[in-house]
This record gives structure tokens, sequence and C-alpha cells, in this order.
């Protein structure tokens, strides 16, 4: 079962007020939990944002800069506009980085898809953008731990890189549908642009079959969403098998 069939079904099943998708391999402060009945919770907000820390096998710690102050609660549009307009780029994108209000996800069917990676990437994006209240708290609340092995740092495979692109595609789609002011646009596609970029050189990793594999999977991905999103046909070269192939024997 891949983490998005088990969040799912940790979602379904739980019967608290809030779900914390926390990884197996991480661990959280247990500071937070007394937030569970504290007024600042009082909002019952759909999303409640904090920070994390990274934790490396040797024992040093990252801690990326964030926002000092208590933000909202304010709608999950104004939260990306916010966002946009402080210039503000490391929010976690991740899920073990907020809690969800249960309801809020089971009413608007915000269920992770099953069978991927990168599962909780499109899923963030979207449960953000249709809050009708998030709270953001300054507070390190989740230790992310780098594991050597784990899915993002793993050995890749067409099926993994090809999931890369759907995320992007798929959050390109889910903006355009929405209509998404261009301030918004703006401040989300430079970090697309530079997945996209990264991993079209991640290709060298791939052998004949994994290459196979990439191509196939692709079909099955919305691709032009990403040029009406970002406006650039930089990417196009995915909706071309010859390109593809070109790019790939060109990397390796």
């Amino acid at each position: 079962m891949k983490q998005g069939a088990a969040r799912n079904t940790g979602l379904r099943a739980a019967k608290g007020e809030y779900v914390w998708f926390v990884d197996v391999d991480d661990f959280i402060n247990s500071e937070i939990l007394s937030y569970c009945d504290s007024e600042l919770l009082s909002c019952n907000p759909d999303v409640f944002q904090f920070h994390a820390k990274t934790l490396r096998i040797d024992g040093s710690e990252i801690i990326e800069p964030y926002i000092p102050d208590i933000i909202g609660p304010i709608n999950g549009v104004a939260f990306l506009e916010f966002e946009a307009k402080y210039k503000y780029t490391n929010r976690i994108r991740a899920s073990w980085s907020k809690w969800y209000r249960r309801n809020y996800l089971l009413d608007n069917e915000l269920y992770y898809q099953e069978g991927i990676f990168w599962e909780d990437v499109v899923h963030t994006l979207k449960s953000i953008y249709l809050a009708k209240s998030i709270l953001f708290a300054p507070i390190i609340a989740y230790n992310y731990v780098l594991t050597p092995n784990s899915d993002m740092r793993g050995a890749q495979n067409g099926r993994k890189l090809a999931d890369t692109i759907r995320f992007c595609a798929d959050s390109c789609k889910f903006l355009n549908e929405q209509e998404a002011s261009s301030l918004i646009i703006e401040s989300l596609s430079p970090y697309y642009n530079k997945v996209l970029r990264k991993y079209k050189l991640k290709l060298k990793m791939l052998d004949r079959n994994g290459i196979e594999d990439f191509c196939a999977i692709l079909q099955s991905i919305d691709l032009q969403q990403i040029s009406i999103c970002l406006k650039t046909d930089e990417h196009n070269w995915l909706m071309n098998h010859l390109a593809i192939i070109s790019n790939w024997e060109t990397e390796i």
C-alpha cells in the first residue's frame, strides 16, 4: 500500500476533529499537542500550518527561515497571495507540516491520489487553496529525517520520474481550473519550472526499460496544462516521444 492509500484509510478511520499525517521515519515535537485545546485553535481552521526542521543522519539539523508571526485565520487564496506578496517560498508542500480538520477533507472529497509517488504535493495545494480558514503558527512541530533510501532520495525509476512530472501537470491543471490569480501563479511557477528542469536531467539515470515506463506513464498525464499555466513552451518536449528519447540519449 503506497502512502496515498494509507492516508486515505487513516482519514476515513479517524475519529478526532483534526488529522495529522506523520511519516513513519519522522517524529513530532510533543509540545505541539498542547495546541489541541488551545485558544489559538478556537477558530476551528480547516488547515493549521506550522514549520519543521530537517535532521541529517549525522545528527546535524537544518531550520530554514520561516514567517515569525501568527498568520490568520484567513482563507486559502488569501494565504497563498500573502505568501506571494511576502515572497515566502519555504512553506512545506508535504502533508506532515499541517493539521487538517477531518470533516473539511471529507466534505470536499480531498482524498490523496493512490498508487503514485508525491501524492501529497497536489493534495496540499488543493487543501490550502480551497480552505475557508487557514491558521499559521511559527512553531517547529515536526522533525523530518533525511533517510537515504526514502522515496525522495532512493533509486530513481521511470514511474518515479513520471509521477514527478504528474504532480507539476496536475498542480497546473488545478490552478488553471480555479483561474488562480497571476500573483499566485507567478509565485509558484519558479518551483514547478525548477522541478521540471531538474528531472529532465535525471532522465540519464534511467535504463531502456525505465525510459519506456516513463514515456508510457506520461501518456496518461494532461501535459498541456503545464504550458498553459506556466506560459512557456520550454517543457513541451514532454509531449513528444522522439524529443523525450533524444533528451534521454543526450543525457546518457
